[in-house]
């Protein structure tokens, strides 16, 4: 077979394309430190990037819900914090009538400030986050207790309504975990049910009640269920910090795992700059000698020969 100079010209030119492309892809590589940015440049570890990265997506998005679990939980913890602090002041009161020492009228300005203990508690226990219900369980876009008051005005009764008082407000803390943020407002006013011991409105009506009637024992019989009324939140209370380690936890797993995807996703599409600058070292050190040795080959022809 016979080979002609267009045939070897264009060998040459392929020749040089390859070495081109070969020198251009180093220096990419030693410019940008990544040696995967496309697919086509390594389908293998283009697959395992895509997957990484995913996971990657994942953990950020549960990071994120920590946050705002965290968040809904520090708003009930103070929240619960106001309450017992309301609570603590409404005992101190009812151990100072208690006693024989106080009048009728002395009575009757603890009773208001017991009213104003009402008021307060009555707005924590509709209190709101972000626009929703924080103790109405899942019914979050309903208002968890009813006010009723008297002719005067004052607080009376405050209820729950049954269909605000169910379901769990939770969120994903990873692939397999989950964690309620939700508190029940039942639980934290009522000790689980309406009425009881440990009904925190209830209680405080008969002890307001109590001291506008003069009465120091009926006074002193309300210290108890205080005492369990005070119990119950800081039971939901020690919950909620229960919940805040959980959280302090994850998030610490979560960061780890965010360090090894981050590696594994450098590992596969970053180059190594040491390797990248020897591959562009010898890279254009070959491009150059190709140019060279097809220069001279073309330059040559039988003209040069006749003389």
């Amino acid at each position: 077979m016979r080979i002609t100079n267009t045939m070897r010209a264009h060998a040459n030119l392929l020749s040089i394309e390859r070495r081109g492309e070969r020198y251009g892809e180093a220096q990419r590589q030693l410019t940008t430190g990544k040696r995967v940015e496309a697919a086509s440049d390594d389908p293998a570890a283009s697959a395992r990037v895509l997957k990484l990265r995913s996971s990657l997506a994942r953990n950020l998005q549960f990071q994120r819900n920590l946050d705002t679990a965290r968040m809904r939980l520090g708003h009930a913890e103070l929240s619960l914090q106001r309450v017992t602090d309301q609570l603590d002041e409404a005992r101190a009161f009812a151990v100072q009538a208690s006693t024989g020492t106080w009048d009728g009228q002395d009575r009757t300005v603890l009773a208001q400030e017991i009213d104003q203990i009402l008021e307060g508690l009555a707005g924590e226990a509709n209190r709101r986050f972000l626009g929703n219900s924080l103790y109405a369980g899942s019914q979050v876009d309903q208002q968890p207790f009813t006010v009723l008051r008297d002719a005067q005005g004052r607080i009376s009764q405050v209820g729950a309504p049954l269909d605000s008082q169910d379901g769990r407000v939770v969120v994903k803390l990873s692939e397999t975990e989950e964690l309620q943020v939700s508190v029940l407002g039942r639980d934290v006013f009522m000790g689980g049910q309406e009425g009881g011991e440990a009904d925190v409105f209830a209680t405080l009506v008969e002890l307001r009640d109590a001291l506008l009637a003069n009465d120091p024992e009926a006074t002193g019989e309300s210290l108890g269920r205080i005492d369990a009324t005070i119990s119950a939140v800081n039971g939901t209370r020690a919950a909620l910090g229960t919940r805040m380690q959980r959280i302090d936890v994850v998030e610490s797993q979560l960061f780890s795992r965010q360090e090894l995807l981050t590696d594994n996703i450098s590992e596969e599409e970053d180059a190594d700059l040491a390797e990248a600058m020897m591959r562009v070292n010898l890279e254009q050190v070959g491009y150059q000698a190709a140019l060279k040795a097809i220069s001279d080959s073309m330059s040559t022809s039988l003209l040069n020969f006749l003389a």
